[in-house]
This record gives structure tokens, sequence and C-alpha cells, in this order.
């Protein structure tokens, strides 16, 4: 009786053990880092105020001292912000006051790098680091090595181009995530008829890209640039980009709105 009562005993133990165990290894797995969530960069708070904001660009962390940035997350510096980007690759970013960059990571042939989106103020390229880093602005790109007194370092961000509705004004209600996608949406043909275009070379191609633009409150479009895209046809891309850029938005009140906006081809 007394066998029996320990084998039970000793059965509930090792049983306990297995789920423990089987417990930590699905947190563990949960937890690993994937492509698409592994850390980029690690942004620090020079001085004044610098923000993180997440793909939705709707939830906005003010920086204390330092924070992780993944893909698709931005960061913007106010006035008197200053902040530099540590990337995992040891290169390293100064991003001035008044700026707005967007991070992202694209795989190509097996091999990833990442691209980082100047959508507007100015940066600097303190360190290239081992690994490929691209600095995206205008809809153009740069090695970071070649960044730094070149033409596209010199040349402003794109402005907004000037409203040819002399007669509108900014109304008091600024622009909803749900009226921005109801704009977006009304262009997919034209954005799918890039995709149609691109099968006609490639039957077989498919896969995602993300838009990155500003809105400025005049409803006019700038800083647009295909951020993030695995289908790897630059025709494609500049396709997409220039159906973006014909885009335009009810004017509104306040500050231009930074965000993005996913696409799916298949």
């Amino acid at each position: 009786m007394n066998d029996n009562k320990f084998q039970w005993v000793a059965g509930f133990l090792i049983a306990g053990l297995v789920l423990l165990g089987l417990s930590a290894y699905l947190i563990n797995k949960k937890s690993s880092p994937t492509s698409s969530n592994s850390r980029l960069a690690r942004v620090t708070r020079e001085s004044g105020t610098v923000s993180l904001l997440h793909p939705n660009l709707s939830q906005k962390e003010n920086i204390e001292f330092s924070s992780n940035a993944y893909h698709l997350d931005s960061v913007e510096t106010d006035d008197t912000g200053d902040a530099s980007l540590e990337f995992e690759h040891g290169g390293r970013i100064r991003l001035f006051p008044n700026s707005l960059v967007t991070l992202a990571q694209e795989q190509e042939n097996n091999q990833s790098h990442v691209v980082l989106i100047l959508k507007h103020g100015d940066i600097k390229v303190e360190k290239v680091g081992t690994a490929e880093l691209l600095i995206a602005k205008n809809g153009e790109r740069l090695h970071a090595a070649e960044y730094n007194g070149s033409e596209l370092q010199e040349a402003p961000v794109s402005p907004a181009l000037a409203n040819s509705n002399t007669g509108a004004s900014a109304t008091d209600k600024g622009l909803s995530e749900q009226d921005i996608s109801l704009v977006m949406n009304n262009y997919r043909a034209p954005f799918f008829k890039c995709y149609t275009q691109l099968l006609q070379k490639e039957p077989h191609a498919k896969g995602d890209a993300s838009l990155s633009f500003t809105i400025e409150n005049n409803g006019k479009m700038s800083a647009a640039d295909v951020v993030s895209s695995n289908i790897k046809n630059d025709d494609f891309k500049k396709c997409l980009l220039e159906v973006l850029r014909r885009i335009e938005f009810r004017s509104f009140s306040g500050p231009p709105i930074s965000t993005l906006f996913p696409l799916k081809f298949e």
C-alpha cells in the first residue's frame, strides 16, 4: 500500500516537472526574437524631448534616457530634442532637433539591412558600422558611408506641394485613422495596377509593402516612401511611389500627420 502511494506521489511530481519544463519552453519560444520583432537600434535621448512612435504612429512614448526601436518604429525630436541611434551592427546616427525618422528592416538574398527614412529635419552619420545601413530621403537611398556631405544630405526634405485650391481652409477636425484608411483604400486600384504590371514580368510575384508618408495640413502628401517590401523589383516600387505621391486628403488644422499604410499583393 505504501509502495502504491509512493508511486502515485512520484508520478505526480514527475508530471509536475514535465509541465513546468513545457511551460518554460513555450514562454521562451514565444519571447524569442524574430526578424519582425528583433531590436534594430537603441535610441538615447541627448537633450530636449525625444519620442518613440510605434508602427501605427498613434502611440507616442517620451524617452527619458534610452529605449529600443524595432521594425517600422519612428523616432521624433522637438525643437530642443537631440538623440543618438546605436544600431545592432555598430552604426551610430545623430538625430538633430525637429526631426522624424522611421526604421525598417528589409530582407534580400537571405541577408537583411536596415533602412532609416528621414521624414523631416536633419541627421548625421557618426559611425557606419559593419553591416549595410541605408539612408532614405525624398524617395532616394544612399549607403550610410556615402551620406555625409552628399547632395542628398544637403537637399531639404521635399515639402508638400502648394494647395491648388486657394479657397480651401483647414477644418477644426483633424484626420483620424479611419479618415486616412478610407482615402488610401480608394487608391487600391492604382496600387494593384502596379502589381498587375509586375505580374506580366514576374508571374509568381507576391508579398507585402509598407508605405510611409506625411500628410501636411493642406491635405498634400510629403516625405512619401516605400519603407519595406519583400517584392524586390525597382519598377514596382517606383510605380507604388508615383501613385502614393498623387494622393490628396482634406485639409485640417494642427500639425502634419506621419503614418504607415500596409499593402498585401497576392
